[in-house]
């Protein structure tokens, strides 16, 4: 009895470790055979004759208390109970664990282990904690593999190690709590991750996956930082998704048409590769790039599909910007989407855009073969940082100027015509090979000029008008297409002096087609003999400080002239009356041979001209009068000149003046009164003569070239001429310097005749001014 009460009296004593070391091996077995409690830890063991088991998960005797241990678990794991695959897991390479029923487990390691393989069956895998695999591990599933991770605890650590799930996988991340990868996340083709809710940390670790979603109402966070995500073909978030990606970049380059879903989120960097890409909500980007594997989309191109209504909020627009074509186009015709640029400016070439407005504080180029589809605000449809060409002086106006030639070879690609570097129209020649084109071209001083249509209504045309020549015509069966530009300026000038015009869509073409010299430029020869069109499908964009005219199915180059009114102008009518001028009393002998004055330029002085005249040795003309107007409509003419012929009757005589221009002018207008015996006067016709002072012209001819090339130089001003030719790889083929004189010369210039037939760029600077000419060598 007493050793009963000293036992009692000895668990009375006060409490220590060394005190309950008994019965903590007393309870020892018991808690290591309890399987039925939760929050425990489950190690796949072998079991069976052939140490290999099953390999299933819904297999109990795979789960031991211990590491190799043959005491097991009574039933499988739960979300609260962790797993373990460690070197006693396994006792052969290439083994197998298959998740044949819907598993649970807390955190999920693998140590140490053979080359084995953790197979998903169709099943989900649900991970209530953290994810460690092994580098001997292999995830694979003929379907594909279905885990969800749905801890509830922040940053549960994630670390497969760089392997990759299967094709076809459906990654989950769902749970109150969060995740941070340690190692790059992929899937095989097909396969997709969805954040439901919680928060993904990527830890700046890459991900590789078809197809990324987070849409939905459920607390959800990506942080992506410097992640990069590629294979994708579809992103699609919300707006509701708190997302951080000003840092990262996605990259949509995956099988079929991509979409990309931005949930009007912001974004670092997009890549969208062709050959089709949708981009729907209204997104800001850092940058948006377009690219083109030449080797794979060598026909398609790249094509974005914006969504109408929307805006893109662009800092840099990247695409390839040579053949094939980058295509951006609004998901609804007729209806624009729009892109807000927050950079001072965007070039590129081999463009087509199509209902699809730029706005933003600089300049956004669509240049060389670029293709305006219509209803495109905001875009300059011209070479990067060209300026259309405006008058610079008194002088500039009502003259006639003569472009660069461009020399069209049949390629049915857009070709900017440029006079003096600015840009004056554009020729895509519809696969005929034209030869040199140019265009004549003239702006007049009077913002809208009076004339007369079919129908006898006073109309008015817009102050430039144009001409437009080929060395050969165009075939009947290849039209092609010509855009001019104007200033908008003009177009306002013009607005405000008719106060009938509300918009360009309001203006009509009309053209003026002959034969003969008449076809020039000036409306005022224009005969009822010509062939006189009105052309309404005209096509105007404006952009700048410039609009474009865009004219289609044409066959014919003619001049061209643009107006309001909606009928073609009657030219005869359009004509102002002549001068009044002092005629022979009819009845009278008159005399039959036409003296007329001649014009003879000089080459060192642009602003002089001589003027000659033979008079006839029967004509009884005997005294003659040189007069000189600058105004033919107000008939101002003034006498500069006084002639007596002698009384040779066998011998004809000539005459000559020279007159210069006194001021501005850029028109002066000549005739001759003459006076016989009998004081009778007679006039002759009237005499242009237009002096293109101040203008520096190189221009090369033949187009094609064999060893010789002519350049006819026009300049105000001597100076040595630097001639370059390069080849269209960016080789130099020949340099040479000529010393030119002031006014019109000739320089010849002597080709390597080894030099490779093909397309060159000739380059040519006087005084501080380059001439870029393409031409062809035979």
């Amino acid at each position: 009895m007493l050793n009963r009460v000293e036992s009692f009296r000895s668990l009375q004593a006060p409490l220590s470790l060394s005190n309950l070391t008994w019965l903590g091996q007393s309870l020892s077995p018991l808690t290591m055979n309890d399987s039925t409690a939760s929050g425990k830890t489950y190690y796949w063991v072998p079991f069976g004759v052939n140490n290999r088991g099953s390999g299933a998960w819904s297999e109990l005797g795979h789960w031991a208390t211990t590491s190799g241990g043959k005491v097991k678990h009574t039933t499988l794991p739960t979300a609260a109970d962790d797993v373990v695959f460690d070197l006693n897991s396994f006792l052969f390479t290439g083994q197998k664990v298959t998740v044949d029923v819907e598993a649970n487990a807390k955190n999920i390691s693998w140590v140490n282990i053979r080359s084995t393989t953790l197979e998903g069956s169709g099943a989900a895998l649900n991970v209530y904690g953290s994810f460690q695999v092994h580098s001997n591990l292999l995830l694979a599933g003929p379907a594909g593999f279905t885990i969800n991770f749905k801890s509830a605890t922040p940053e549960t650590p994630i670390n497969l190690l760089n392997k990759s799930f299967p094709g076809s996988s459906r990654i989950t991340f769902e749970g109150s709590g969060g995740w941070i990868l340690q190692s790059q996340l992929s899937a095989g083709q097909g396969s997709s991750i969805t954040l439901v809710e919680g928060t993904l940390k990527t830890n700046n670790q890459n991900i590789s996956i078809n197809t990324f979603r987070s849409i939905g109402e459920k607390a959800r966070t990506l942080e992506l930082g410097t992640t990069t995500i590629n294979n994708m073909s579809t992103w699609d978030v919300s707006s509701s998704l708190n997302l951080s990606a000003t840092e990262s970049k996605l990259v949509l380059n995956g099988p079929g048409t991509h979409t990309f879903n931005g949930g009007d989120q912001v974004y670092r960097s997009v890549v969208l590769h062709g050959p089709e890409s949708f981009v729907n909500n209204s997104n800001t980007f850092k940058e948006l790039s377009l690219p083109i594997n030449i080797t794979t989309d060598s026909t398609a191109g790249n094509i974005l599909t914006l969504e109408s209504g929307q805006t893109q909020t662009i800092e840099t627009l990247s695409t390839l910007g040579s053949a094939p074509y980058t295509t951006i186009q609004s998901s609804v015709k007729g209806s624009n989407a729009a892109f807000n640029f927050t950079s001072l400016g965007f070039c590129t070439d081999y463009l087509i855009v199509s209902d699809v407005h730029a706005t933003g504080p600089g300049n956004y180029f669509a240049g060389l073969n670029s293709e305006n589809k219509g209803n495109n605000n905001g875009w300059h449809f011209i070479t990067c940082a060209t300026n259309v060409y405006s008058p610079k002086k008194t002088a500039d106006f009502d003259t006639v100027f003569t472009t660069i030639p461009v020399v069209s070879d049949g390629s049915n690609k857009w070709q900017e015509i440029k006079f003096n570097g600015e840009l004056v129209g554009a020729i895509r020649d519809g696969g005929n090979a034209l030869g040199e084109v140019t265009v004549d071209f003239t702006v007049s001083a009077d913002s809208s000029r009076t004339v007369k249509n079919a129908g006898g209504a006073e109309i008015s045309l817009m102050p430039r008008n144009w001409r437009v020549s080929s060395t050969n015509p165009p075939a009947s069966d290849k039209p092609v297409s010509i855009r001019v530009y104007g200033l908008q300026s003009e177009f306002s000038n013009y607005q405000a002096a008719t106060g009938s015009v509300a918009a360009l869509t309001d203006l009509f073409f009309t053209s003026y087609s002959n034969q003969d010299s008449t076809e020039n430029c000036a409306y005022l020869d224009n005969t009822a003999a010509g062939i006189t069109t009105l052309i309404s499908n005209a096509s105007f964009a404006t952009a700048g400080n410039y609009f474009t005219a865009e004219l289609t199915g044409l066959t014919d180059f003619t001049e061209l002239y643009l107006h309001n009114g909606g009928t073609a102008i009657d030219f005869e009518a359009s004509k102002p009356a002549p001068p009044v001028v002092e005629q022979p009393t009819p009845g009278e002998d008159q005399d039959d041979e036409d003296e007329e004055l001649e014009p003879e330029e000089d080459p060192t002085d642009c602003s002089i001209i001589k003027l000659k005249w033979n008079a006839h040795p029967r004509s009884k003309k005997l005294y003659y009068e040189l007069e000189v107007a600058t105004d033919l409509f107000k008939g101002d003419f003034k006498v500069i000149g006084k002639f007596q012929k002698n009384n040779s009757k066998h011998k004809a005589q000539t005459f000559e003046l020279k007159d210069s221009k006194t001021g501005n002018e850029s028109i002066r207008y000549y005739r001759l009164k003459m006076y016989d015996a009998k004081g009778r006067k007679y006039y002759s016709r009237i005499l242009i003569v237009r002096f293109n002072c101040g203008v520096q012209v190189v221009q090369a001819s033949p187009n094609p070239f064999t060893d010789l090339l002519k350049l006819s130089v026009s300049t105000p001003k001597a100076g040595d001429l630097n001639i370059k030719l390069i080849s269209s790889n960016g080789k130099e083929s020949m340099s040479k310097r000529v010393m030119v004189p002031k006014g019109k010369s000739e320089t010849e210039v002597r080709v390597d005749p080894k030099m490779k037939p093909g397309l060159y760029y000739l380059f040519t600077e006087l005084n501080g001014k380059i001439i870029t000419q393409r031409i062809l060598k035979k």
